[in-house]
């Protein structure tokens, strides 16, 4: 994660892509009033300029392009469980790959680090291996 993403001030609905960590890129498809004219439309003309999404609306980051639901990115999943990971992911993968770039020859064992489990817990936060040959 770059040092830039830590100065990215948080929206007023504390939403977050639990992707790449953005909060300012996150895009909501909501339902919205319009006028119709002769032009096409224009929502300020609408008598209700008001406009509609839920927690089911799609939502997606244009920073990383991941996609999802608003739910996905918001601070609560419905169930208690904080969903604002994306920031220990980063961190996650950061630290496995300089792991790889170590872990040639270095005795992780004698050191008690097990690099099998720490894959296996980046795979299961769906963190992938950069690929050296890329």
């Amino acid at each position: 994660m770059n040092d830039a993403m830590n100065d990215i001030p948080a929206n007023q609905f504390d939403m977050v892509c639990p992707k790449c960590g953005r909060t300012d890129q996150l895009d909501i498809a909501a339902t919205v009033w319009v006028r119709l004219t002769p032009d096409g439309t224009d929502n300020d003309a609408a008598d209700d300029g008001d406009h509609e999404w839920d927690d089911d609306s799609v939502c997606r980051c244009a920073a990383c392009g991941w996609a999802g639901t608003v739910l996905n990115a918001s601070p609560d999943d419905g169930d208690g469980d904080p969903v604002h990971t994306a920031k220990l992911r980063a961190l996650a993968e950061q630290m496995l790959s300089m792991l790889n770039d170590l872990a040639n020859g270095y005795p992780w064992k004698e050191l008690g680090i097990d690099m099998d489990l720490l894959r296996a817990q980046a795979d299961a936060l769906g963190i992938k291996e950069e690929d050296d040959d890329q």
